[in-house]
């Protein structure tokens, strides 16, 4: 049987591994648009979403490796990893267990693949998810908005330790381990008004803005942020490695992730399938990649078999994302009432100050 699988970022390429390794007689090729893997930022892995993994020494050995970088936490155990060293070492493992992968190869019609089983693990805005599911039906939600600035330190850094500061609107901070060339890549996050995120919208992955290009009373708190890191940790920033991108925190999630189209059967994982704020998506797709694997995998006999044992794959991950989507929502809003409480408290000071406070927006 050949299984086509159109994305060849992490979620795609842990997806195509563990299908090859529960069934090394299957065709399994992955198709990425790119020459090579454009993200370096550091992001937490849960140690929780790479469970339920085969028993097979090649991926065990990937995984106890990833939790073995920058660990921490005690119950919910989890690693802060460079999404660089998580995509060249799931390709790695991917090569090794006999998956084709075509880099620079970018689809067009998915349904014009030569495959009997094709998975759209191609992101947010996803090829198979456009031309094959309803988009329509399709529920989406903004949250919040965020500018996330990320740059590299040359040596070693660390965490402040505080990760939530509402009067300054900083809400998250990520560092990784070192690079191969001696660097650590660094993350910061923080809230911004809709006038500000207007201002940055432009500011893409592909097209990220540089410090300069902040708006003012945005580009105060950041180098705060910046100054307060460098005094702390000595830090030396790489030069020109800055970036500024502006990202709406939303929710969205397809209407169904698997739809049998005559002789082809489609599905949705990762980001293709449903995203979530506050960084929990890649966690979310390893998760749901394992439990797509292990259903193509028991159900490749027969299409009749193999269409039951996808039903079940659909209800997880409809169950997930709900789940999922309900705690980012929840989680947004216990932020939204922590601006609003820390612009009460300021309030008296307002009204005898000439200084301006500005006051937070709803973001429902």
């Amino acid at each position: 049987m050949k299984i086509a699988i159109i994305g060849g970022g992490p979620v795609g390429l842990w997806t195509a591994s563990q299908i090859k390794i529960r069934r090394p007689e299957a065709d399994v090729t992955v198709y990425e648009k790119h020459p090579l893997y454009q993200r370096v930022h550091p992001l937490v892995l849960s140690h929780s979403s790479l469970s339920g993994i085969p028993e097979d020494k090649r991926i065990q050995a990937v995984v106890q490796g990833f939790k073995a970088l920058k660990p921490r936490g005690f119950f919910w155990k989890s690693s802060t990893i460079s999404t660089k060293k998580i995509e060249s070492d799931l390709e790695a493992l991917a090569t090794n267990v006999g998956v084709k992968i075509l880099k620079s190869h970018p689809i067009d019609d998915c349904s014009s693949l030569d495959a009997d089983v094709i998975i759209g693990a191609d992101g947010s805005h996803s090829l198979v998810r456009k031309q094959i599911f309803d988009e329509t039906k399709a529920t989406r939600k903004q949250l919040h908005r965020i500018v996330e600035v990320k740059y590299l330190v040359s040596g070693h850094t660390d965490l402040i330790g505080k990760t939530i500061d509402p009067a300054s609107s900083f809400i998250d901070e990520r560092v990784a381990a070192q690079d191969d060339e001696g660097n650590t890549p660094v993350s910061l996050r923080f809230f911004v008004t809709k006038k500000e995120y207007e201002v940055m919208q432009n500011a893409t992955f592909r097209n990220p803005y540089t410090l300069e290009q902040l708006p003012p009373s945005l580009q105060k708190k950041v180098f705060q942020r910046l100054d307060h890191r460098a005094k702390k940790f000595h830090e030396t920033r790489v030069l020109g490695s800055e970036k500024v991108t502006a990202i709406p925190l939303e929710t969205y999630s397809s209407n169904s992730f698997v739809k049998r189209i005559a002789d082809k059967i489609y599905c949705l994982v990762g980001d293709a399938a449903f995203g979530v704020p506050f960084f929990r998506s890649l966690n979310n797709g390893l998760l749901c990649g394992t439990e797509l694997a292990s259903r193509i995998s028991y159900g490749l006999e027969s299409a009749e078999k193999l269409d039951a044992s996808l039903y079940y794959y659909n209800l997880y991950t409809h169950a997930r994302s709900k789940w999922e989507i309900l705690a980012a929502t929840i989680k947004g809003l216990f932020i939204q009432i922590a601006e609003w409480f820390v612009y009460l408290i300021k309030l008296p000071f307002e009204l005898l100050s000439p200084q301006s406070i500005q006051r937070p927006v709803l973001a429902y």
